[in-house]
């Protein structure tokens, strides 16, 4: 996808990734992911560093796509390194519902997950919070690919748009990241 990233572990399983486009590398055939090359983004993280969505690990990537109700985008082969996975990835590399629902992933069952093999700096994610202007429709597309929420990933109604926030324990204290 040309761009190149920074990670942090949150747990072990569970990560932040800091994304943007690779300026040295070779422009992909296809839009970006995470809306990358759309004016509309780029515009928005000229301005500061930002959450625009996240990505959330299924078993059965297929059948997780057949189930949810809104449109994630077909999976994608993707490797970087000795690494590779499969990832819903829109036609158009845009964000689905403004980055609320999330982008599906699919590690392979044989191999220990990313996270476990990432230096553990003490961080965590306390939660991700989601405003919608629809939340129950959102709310029944995350119980459709049954993700497992458990308390973490909360859905607020937003009349203006959808929104990201997310809380992360630091050793230093409570980082939140917005939209």
């Amino acid at each position: 996808m040309a761009t190149h990233n920074h990670l942090l572990r949150l747990g072990s399983t569970a990560f932040l990734e800091v994304i943007a486009v690779d300026p040295a590398a070779e422009p992909p055939t296809r839009p970006r992911w995470f809306g990358l090359d759309s004016n509309a983004m780029r515009s928005r993280l000229a301005e500061r560093p930002r959450l625009v969505g996240w990505v959330a690990a299924v078993d059965d990537l297929r059948q997780a796509i057949a189930a949810c109700p809104i449109a994630t985008g077909p999976a994608e082969p993707i490797s970087r390194g000795a690494l590779h996975w499969l990832i819903t990835v829109p036609e158009d590399g845009s964000l689905v519902e403004g980055g609320t629902v999330p982008v599906l992933i699919q590690w392979p069952a044989d191999r220990p997950h990313p996270a476990t093999g990432m230096a553990d700096l003490g961080c965590s994610l306390l939660n991700l919070d989601l405003a919608h202007p629809e939340p129950g429709r959102l709310g029944a597309a995350l119980d459709a690919i049954a993700l497992d929420r458990n308390g973490a990933v909360c859905i607020r109604p937003n009349p203006s748009g959808p929104r990201l926030s997310a809380s992360i324990r630091t050793p230093g204290g409570v980082a939140v990241l917005q939209s």
